[in-house]
C-alpha cells in the first residue's frame, strides 16, 4: 500500500506516523488494480529511497526542547 500511496495511486493525507486515506479512494484504488509503477524495486535502489527519504525527514524535524533544572 506504500507503494500506492508513494506512486500516487492511492492519495492519503499524513500527520506525523499516521496515513489517512479516504475509504471511497481506497475502495476505488482496489477496483482499478495495481499500477504500473507497482513493480518491486532492486533491493539496492529501494534501500537508497528509504536512506534518502529518511535524512530528508531527520533535517526537517525539529530537536525536542529540553527544560533546565532548577
Amino acid at each position: 500500500m506504500r507503494a500506492w500511496v508513494q506512486s500516487g495511486h492511492l492519495p492519503c493525507l499524513r500527520t506525523g506516523r499516521l496515513w489517512s486515506i479516504r475509504k471511497d479512494q481506497l475502495l476505488s484504488c482496489l477496483e482499478r488494480g495495481p499500477s504500473p509503477a507497482d513493480t518491486a524495486l532492486p533491493l539496492e535502489e529501494g534501500a537508497t529511497r528509504r536512506l534518502a527519504r529518511r535524512a530528508s525527514d531527520a533535517s526537517t524535524q525539529t530537536p525536542p526542547v529540553r527544560k533546565e533544572r532548577p
